[in-house]
């Protein structure tokens, strides 16, 4: 009779032989099944975890990214170098105040240009009163003064240069440098805008003053006059609106209508406060003269504050900004520049100021390529 044997296994299961005497081979199969290390089950992968998403830190409105949101895409951009050497310019050329008058009439040059003109029409007067009586008379006078002088040419030539004319104006009043006109309501900044372009870009909490300023209206009373670098004139203005007298807007009349060396005009226009109704009429008057100009929008900083460094906000406000004054519809587009003066706590640092720096450049046809301005220690409140 064959004898039944149970062999345990580690499952606690039982493996039931029939044989009564399992053989060796058996024996030794089942012995291995039972040595063999059970292997561990598979763990289930565990499902990651969604990472929080990182918000970036809110970054501060500056002018500068305020400029690429407006800035016209038909003017080219200007290349680092060009940017360098510009700012070289306005924070290292000399700065010197040549003019400070009331009228356009007071302006050396045109003191020259008016001489000049009288001078012309007395002898035009006269030539006119010698043809009646002599028609061969001025001929005969020229050649006559050029036979008495033809042998003093070299020492003429030679001879060292005077500094004054008759006049008793400088020589250096008289040389025609290209111009750009500041021009703004009261109080829209144009005297601090003036610092502002001639301060090194490090200065933060004050600005070099070179234009006094103040904030009280109507400060500037005359047509101040800046050279530059001996490159360039930069013409600080009074401003036009409250408190403003009579005769200081027929200066600045008189200069936008005779003056030809002027290049550009930069109307300074309050941020904060957008387009005034004097400010419209000027406009006008600029495009009815065909004079080229651009939108100078300064207190940035307070408009920032203001709406609480949020862009969004800051945006639909310049919308309706310049919704409001259908600015689509002017006959000539002009460039907008953005520009902080001060700073406070949205807006830790000046800004803006490099875009117009090299579009100043670019209206008195200096590309910023080989700027070399004429240096000296400044004096700053001339």
């Amino acid at each position: 009779m064959l004898g039944k044997c149970a062999i345990p296994l580690r499952t606690g299961c039982f493996i039931r032989c029939n044989s009564a005497s399992p053989s060796r081979t058996s024996v030794s199969v089942l012995a291995a099944l039972i040595n063999t290390p059970e292997e561990a089950p598979i763990a289930k992968p565990k499902p990651k975890a969604s990472p929080t998403p990182k918000i970036p830190p809110k970054k501060p409105i500056t002018a500068e990214f305020l400029n690429q949101i407006y800035r016209n895409k038909l003017v080219p951009r200007v290349s680092s170098v060009q940017r360098g050497n510009t700012n070289a310019f306005f924070n290292q050329g000399s700065i010197d105040l040549e003019w400070s008058v009331t009228s356009v009439r007071d302006i050396p040059s045109e003191v020259v240009k008016n001489m000049e003109r009288e001078m012309y029409a007395k002898q035009e007067k006269q030539r006119e009163l010698v043809e009646v009586k002599d028609p061969n008379a001025i001929e005969r006078e020229l050649d006559a003064k050029y036979n008495a002088n033809k042998h003093d040419l070299t020492v003429t030539a030679t001879s060292a240069i005077p500094t004054k004319f008759k006049t008793g104006i400088e020589l250096r009043f008289l040389s025609k440098l290209p111009e750009i006109l500041l021009l703004g309501s009261t109080n829209a900044g144009k005297s601090t805008l003036f610092n502002n372009l001639f301060s090194p870009l490090e200065r933060t909490r004050s600005l070099a003053e070179f234009a006094y300023t103040s904030s009280r209206l109507n400060y500037t009373k005359t047509l101040n006059c800046f050279n530059v670098g001996n490159l360039i004139r930069v013409v600080d203005t009074p401003g036009y609106g409250v408190k403003a007298a009579l005769s200081q807007g027929r200066a600045v009349m008189g200069y936008l209508q005779e003056r030809e060396e002027c290049k550009r005009v930069y109307l300074v226009i309050s941020a904060p406060d957008g387009f005034k109704k004097t400010d419209m009429m000027v406009i006008n008057m600029l495009q009815d003269l065909c004079l080229p100009f651009e939108l100078v929008l300064t207190k940035v900083d307070k408009l920032i504050a203001a709406n609480h460094n949020n862009i969004e906000k800051v945006t639909a406000q310049l919308d309706r900004m310049f919704e409001e004054v259908e600015f689509s519809t002017w006959g000539i587009q002009p460039d907008v520049f953005f520009v902080n003066s001060l700073v406070n706590k949205h807006v830790e640092k000046r800004g803006g100021v490099q875009a117009l720096r090299c579009g100043i450049m670019s209206a008195c046809g200096l590309d910023g390529m080989a700027l070399k301005p004429f240096k000296y220690k400044r004096r700053e409140g001339v």
